[in-house]
């Protein structure tokens, strides 16, 4: 019961680390814009994102602008989300 196997190993895109700094910054601009008690912080997700780059090189952090509205709750990139 002999056997044989090849390992490779692919790098593929960096983790998106979102910069403390940044995170409350941008926090505290949402807040007095729409009221700290319309904030949600959303579950941790997986994902492939090209956005790891770019925070590799500087601090930022990645959001999803969404809305609530009568008619659609979610996220702007919904392929639901219609701006009229």
């Amino acid at each position: 019961m002999g056997g044989e196997y090849k390992l490779k190993i692919v790098e593929g895109y960096p983790a998106t680390g979102n910069d403390q700094t940044i995170i409350m910054l941008l926090e505290e601009a949402a807040a007095g814009l729409v009221g700290r008690e319309h904030l949600i912080e959303p579950d941790p997700e997986i994902g492939a994102e090209d956005f790891g780059f770019f925070v590799e090189k500087a601090a930022g952090m990645m959001f999803f602008p969404s809305c609530n509205m009568p008619d659609f709750k979610g996220r702007h990139q919904d392929p639901q989300f219609d701006v009229n």
